[in-house]
């Protein structure tokens, strides 16, 4: 049997047995591996472009179940609808330009208050992601403290088989929104990342976010100590930074955020809340240890709208990363059963409130998850 017979055995499996448990009322628990909040009641766009990270499917489902309204796009024209469509949060993945009509419409947004603005970035291999192109000035237009490094990251040890295949295995400095989002993190990948440093608008350059404190701004995960930045294509702006940097190897910013004018950016080293490679995910593609990236975007939006805003309640997600046993129901009374080492996490989800109905899509997380992986299983080596 190949990998897809194997992969659509399961979900029907999975279909089958979730509708006879919503049928009897029966909310199946998983083993409380992994647990953490999903925020409820959120209106979202998830804007995409790049060839290798327009995807966020699993982003997509796990949160239209959640009771949330996601929109996804690649050609969104925020000069027009953003105003009216007023999200509550824009997830931007590396996109290399954006209009500067676009632009001044997501600033206008933003300065609005308690908006959450995500921009992914990515590594210069092969000169496909420039960050000079959309996501640094954007940033310098919302004058964030914040910028996307023009270079890359490579961990010869913390990895996922390649030097460039990074797992960020540290936390920042120890603040509310930094223990919140990492409560339980142990690692995560960001496939072929860049990193995030910080602006001096003062001297109009940019200052090591390793050593330096920046108002508002909380650096959430670190690379491994044993990382080094480097400099993969010809051009030398003034967002190649870590690679020239003195203050030595390792321990650079992969995820950090700002909260200002009422609103906060956050900046990633990687388009994490992206299907690819598995980063929005419980498990890595190439070793499949357990990670807990879909953690730390999750609670990272959990805390701006529910920990902090109080605009919305959230739903808990258990994820379990033990080896799954599926059942194929084929009458009430007769059934046959399979074992399979699923390469994904089982996602089930209870209310937090009493007033939320989405106990009852507790069954339907594993279904997204697990359908999720047929298209991991078709992306890129």
């Amino acid at each position: 049997m190949n990998i897809l017979n194997k992969v659509n055995k399961i979900i029907l499996a999975s279909l089958l047995t979730a509708t006879f448990l919503v049928a009897a009322g029966v909310a199946p628990v998983a083993a409380d591996v992994q647990k953490h909040e999903v925020v409820t009641g959120a209106k979202i766009l998830v804007f995409v472009g790049d060839a290798y990270h327009d995807e966020p499917l699993n982003f997509v489902n796990v949160y239209n179940v959640s009771g949330n309204t996601v929109m996804m796009s690649t050609n969104y024209d925020f000069a027009t609808d953003l105003a009216t469509d007023d999200f509550d949060a824009v997830l931007i993945s590396n996109i290399n330009e954006m209009s500067d009509a676009n632009m001044t419409a997501i600033k206008t947004w933003f300065e609005t208050g308690q908006k959450l603005l995500w921009l992914g970035g990515d590594s210069d291999y092969g000169g496909f992601y420039n960050a000079s192109g959309f996501a640094n000035p954007m940033l310098n237009m919302i004058k964030s403290q914040l910028r996307v490094d023009a270079g890359a990251i490579a961990d010869s040890q913390s990895n996922d088989a390649a030097s460039y295949r990074v797992i960020a295995n540290e936390t920042g400095i120890s603040s509310p929104l930094v223990d919140y989002v990492t409560n339980g993190f142990e690692i995560a990948p960001f496939h072929g990342p860049t990193s995030v440093f910080g602006w001096d608008y003062a001297n109009n350059k940019g200052v090591d976010l390793r050593n330096t404190t920046l108002t508002g701004v909380d650096v959430i995960v670190n690379s491994s100590k044993a990382a080094e930045a480097l400099d993969q294509d010809i051009s030398l702006t003034a967002y190649d930074f870590y690679a020239y940097s003195d203050a030595g190897n390792g321990s650079y910013p992969m995820m950090a955020s700002e909260k200002f004018n009422g609103s906060y950016v956050v900046v990633t080293g990687e388009v994490i809340f992206d299907d690819y490679k598995f980063m929005y995910g419980s498990f890595t593609e190439k070793n499949q240890l357990p990670h807990q990236g879909m953690m730390l975007v999750d609670r990272m939006i959990s805390w701006v709208f529910d920990q902090d805003f109080g605009l919305y309640s959230t739903v808990t997600a258990y994820l379990s990363t033990e080896t799954v046993t599926e059942t194929e129901t084929e009458t009430e009374t007769e059934t046959e059963t399979e074992t399979n080492v699923v390469t994904e996490s089982t996602t089930l989800t209870e209310t937090t409130t009493e007033a939320s109905p989405l106990g009852l899509y507790a069954p339907l997380f594993a279904i997204v998850t697990l359908g999720a992986f047929v298209t991991y299983y078709r992306k890129r080596e």
